[in-house]
């Protein structure tokens, strides 16, 4: 039955009663004397009251219908960062704001306009002054992401001048993919003569005595040959001088120059451009980055007793891993030296015969990391007199195959995902028979399964001793996981990513920090400062549930306390902008037993990063608007502004329609004509003489 019907089916047999009481009442009583009139309207009044009364008892559900329009809504985003007054005579600037207010009036009669100011984040509310101190364009989809979900705006309108200095890449956000951008280059695009060091591109770790690359980018406005010179200097030392030369017609070089050095640490380097008589901006001449010198690649030795598929699979793994050299050799073969070598594997070594066991013990007194690597030649009598943490109780001259698994107590470090994931999937690995004795279990990574019954014994045990770090394998079989991974994915990077993580175990030495606190070494003037710590588990691996405090010191010795907060897989704090001169930033993380330190110092210089370009970046504003010469506008093309957005962005309203449903008892005006109607017909009968 349809609404209309439902209604009109109570509506009838509600009157329908009401009526025929209604006329028993006056016109078949013979007690009720009235003249006709009056009657009439008694009949009329007792009528509405009954039909009433029975529609509240009935109840009927009322639905209403409305409908509304929503006008396709416009995000106007607008740069309000110091580099576009710096870019832009004033009155210029000001007939184009002006411009633009004409603008939002005339798209405010088709669309739903939002218009929100940005510097280093989005406002909402803020007024035009030019005086953020940095550009996160990125920060507007953001904005767009979390406050307009529900409604996304049909297109953004970008004015700007495209010079982004802080946040990410905007285009790689996925709205910025999806919803059309206008850019609007919010700056006076006549060149001025300029030379500038554009970015830096480097990595931020190199070795001792290997040489590593910089990627400088110098860009220009000028035209015609030019001649320019770079000057590196680290530690405000001069090392080098470079030439930068431009054809007639290039506005970009870039540069690469390889440095080296033989220090550890971190290494800050100046790359300075010599300026020219004639530049307007010389303050965009010089960058600065931060290198992280380290060890040179860490050497890994396997000597191997007797031959076995799994001495195939380490050096599989180590094979592409740039910062590992791995050599291996039998035993009896072997004349190097163990001191050349980080990490030592034997192999099936200590082995039954007592051969070269004196280079284990050798090993173990120079406090080498050590992998053993157990097989059906290996001596477990002469692993348990080396005291390492365990002992071995080999009952039968036999062997089981045992399948792994994973310690959940274990963290030390962190094993592959995708790996621990398919542990009860792959083939199982042959071990002796016996019984295992460890003096602390939560350094069993992986443990025996023997069908479905689980054991004490341990399978991969990683154990720290003093100042060594030890690996046990108490069988072979690495080679099966192999080809298990190799079939199941098509490769064996899982096998290889958790040998590598054995091996990283290993190699760090034991003085290696778990904590470490990072910072840019050079701040400027009015940028908010940040400080990240990080804090690592045993095989360096980041962890961010520990609790980290922060000291910021002046050269003055007065301190400020913070409580650094996780962020993402790391800890960050925000501390706002600080006078210039030098600092000290100390991070302090504390353990039940040991306390971490960690600090780094850096230096707030008089440098403004709104001023260090000279022109506006017209092909980042190309790039966001979708690479389309329609959507990108110039500071003189403002006044066209709504006619391209209406020729482009559906301006037709979108029409919603919207049904409440309500019951017949819960509208407020049936219930007050029902009052009513009881009361006047107690009024005529009252004033007729009858009640």
């Amino acid at each position: 039955m349809s609404n209309f019907l439902q209604y009109f089916f109570y509506f009838v047999l509600s009157i329908c009663i009401g009526g025929i009481l209604s006329y028993w009442f006056y016109y078949r009583s013979k007690k009720q004397k009235f003249s006709k009139n009056v009657r009439i309207l008694l009949f009329a009044l007792r009528t509405t009251t009954i039909t009433l009364i029975i529609l509240l008892l009935l109840n009927p559900k009322i639905i209403f219908t409305t409908q509304k329009e929503i006008k396709p809504k416009l995000l106007l985003a607008i740069d309000n960062s110091k580099s576009i007054k710096y870019l832009t005579d004033s009155v210029l600037l000001s007939t184009a704001i002006n411009q633009i207010d004409k603008e939002i009036e005339k798209l405010q009669e088709i669309y739903d306009v939002t218009k929100i100011t940005f510097g280093e984040s989005v406002c909402d509310t803020c007024d035009l002054s030019f005086t953020e101190t940095e550009t996160n364009i990125a920060s507007v989809y953001n904005y767009v992401d979390i406050n307009m979900q529900v409604n996304l705006p049909k297109a953004i309108v970008l004015f700007s001048d495209g010079l982004i200095n802080s946040g990410g890449d905007p285009t790689q956000n996925k709205l910025a993919k999806t919803i059309p951008t206008f850019s609007v280059v919010l700056s006076d695009t006549n060149q001025v003569n300029d030379t500038w060091i554009a970015g830096i591109l480097h990595n931020p770790v190199a070795f001792t005595n290997n040489k590593f690359p910089l990627e400088i980018d110098v860009r220009r406005t000028g035209e015609g040959v030019g001649l320019h010179q770079l000057q590196v200097f680290e530690n405000e030392r001069l090392i080098g001088t470079h030439n930068v030369s431009f054809n007639r017609d290039e506005k970009r070089v870039k540069k690469t120059i390889y440095l080296s050095s033989s220090k550890l640490g971190v290494h800050q380097y100046r790359v300075e451009l010599v300026e020219s008589p004639d530049e307007k901006n010389i303050e965009n001449n010089q960058a600065i980055v931060a290198i992280e010198i380290l060890d040179s690649e860490t050497k890994l030795l396997l000597l191997y007793s007797a031959p076995s598929p799994d001495i195939g699979i380490i050096k599989e793994t180590f094979k592409t891993v740039p910062s590992y050299h791995l050599d291996i050799a039998q035993v009896s073969d072997f004349k190097g030296k163990i001191d050349d070598y980080k990490v030592i594997i034997f192999s099936q070594i200590p082995n039954q015969d007592n051969q070269f066991n004196n280079l284990v013990k050798l090993s173990i007194d120079k406090k080498k990391a050590i992998w053993f690597l157990m097989g059906s030649k290996s001596n477990t009598n002469q692993l348990n007199q080396l005291n390492l943490g365990w002992s071995f109780n080999q009952t039968i001259n036999q062997g089981n195959y045992v399948y792994p698994v994973v310690n959940k107590n274990f963290d030390y470090f962190q094993i592959p995902s995708i790996f621990e994931m398919m542990l009860d999937k792959v083939p199982p690995i042959y071990t002796p028979f016996g019984v295992w004795n460890v003096s602390n279990e939560k350094e069993i990574l992986l443990s025996q399964r023997i069908g479905s019954t689980q054991t004490m014994n341990p399978l991969l045990i990683t154990t720290i001793k003093g100042d060594q770090r030890i690996a046990l394998l108490t069988g072979e079989g690495l080679w099966r996981w192999r080809i298990f991974f190799g079939r199941a994915y098509g490769n064996a990077s899982p096998v290889y990513d958790f040998i590598q993580q054995v091996v990283n175990f290993l190699s760090l030495s034991s003085d290696t920090s778990p904590f470490r606190v990072t910072s840019n070494s050079i701040w400027p003037k009015t940028a908010n400062i940040s400080i990240e710590s990080f804090v690592y588990n045993h095989n360096y691996q980041l962890v961010n549930n520990a609790n980290v405090d922060l000291e910021i010191e002046d050269a003055n010795g007065n301190l400020i306390a913070y409580k650094m907060a996780p962020f993402k897989n790391h800890y960050k704090s925000y501390i706002g902008t600080l006078p210039l001169g030098t600092y000290s930033a100390k991070g302090i993380y504390k353990t039940d037993s040991v306390t971490y330190m960690d600090s780094k110092v850096f230096v707030v210089a008089d440098i403004d990063i709104e001023k260090l370009a000279s022109m506006p970046d017209t092909l980042m504003l190309k790039k966001i608007a979708g690479n389309n010469n329609d959507n990108l506008l110039y500071i003189n093309e403002i006044e066209t502004l709504t006619e391209r957005i209406v020729s482009t962005v559906n301006k037709k309203p979108m029409i919603t329609i919207n049904n409440v449903v309500a019951s017949f008892n819960s509208i407020i005006l049936i219930l007050i004509l029902l009052v009513l109607t009881t009361t006047l017909e107690w009024i005529l009968r009252k004033y007729n003489g009858q009640i």
